[in-house]
């Protein structure tokens, strides 16, 4: 259903429920109610009360002129500091200090592809490394499947790497979420300024060592 009312609750519990599903308890001073204004979208979970409680609310109106760009700018904090949290806990990414994750995060490209889109083709040249951010890939040489890619594995670094046109084709299996670096800021960037040229290499050798066997490797 639309939203119409943001609440805070002022006593009591509150269970949020996904697809019937508790996925947070909610107490005094907790709110709820303003994703569905924020983004005029239809409610997302629904709120249900566990104990006797007290909420109040404001309308759509009242939310709009006192709350709403407080709420805004707290959500795309909230927003920014996961998607930080996240990069920063991939395994290529991990060891990377606060100031070579935030030039990195300031250079990387979000990249959405349907499931069966190809990503990269074998045969042409290489001008981007992708990190899997959500969804999978699967990798194929001369239409041969070679490997699946999930969640925090990258592929593309063979064709900057040695400058050579792309070994293998990658394709998304499922709707897919990358992280997309330029070929000069892959080189300049993450192997130079971040220093992982050597993690970078260790993985390309081992992908083109499995790709002459029948199984495992990218691009």
């Amino acid at each position: 259903m639309p939203g119409d009312r943001f609440y805070v609750v002022a006593r009591g519990a509150f269970d949020v429920l996904v697809d019937g599903e508790s996925v947070a308890r909610l107490g005094a001073g907790d709110y709820f109610g303003e994703r569905a204004l924020l983004h005029d979208a239809p409610r997302a979970a629904t709120v249900q009360a566990t104990q006797a409680g007290l909420v109040f609310s404001l309308d759509r109106t009242a939310f709009q002129a006192t709350l709403a760009h407080d709420l805004a700018t707290q959500a795309k904090l909230e927003a920014a500091l996961a998607y930080r949290a996240e990069v920063a806990g991939m395994p290529l990414f991990r060891d990377l200090s606060p100031s070579e994750l935030d030039l990195l995060l300031a250079r990387l490209v979000p990249v959405a592809a349907a499931a069966g889109e190809e990503i990269v083709r074998q045969g042409e040249p290489g001008d981007r490394f992708y990190v899997v951010r959500s969804g999978m890939v699967q990798v194929l040489r001369d239409g041969r499947p070679l490997a699946t890619l999930g969640p925090g594995e990258a592929f593309g670094e063979i064709a900057l790497l040695l400058d050579v046109p792309r070994t293998a084709t990658v394709r998304a299996v499922e709707p897919t979420e990358l992280l997309a670096l330029n070929a000069a800021d892959f080189r300049d960037l993450l192997a130079g300024y971040c220093g992982r040229a050597a993690a970078l290499e260790q993985m390309s050798h081992r992908r083109l060592g499995a790709q002459r066997q029948p199984t495992l490797g990218p691009v």
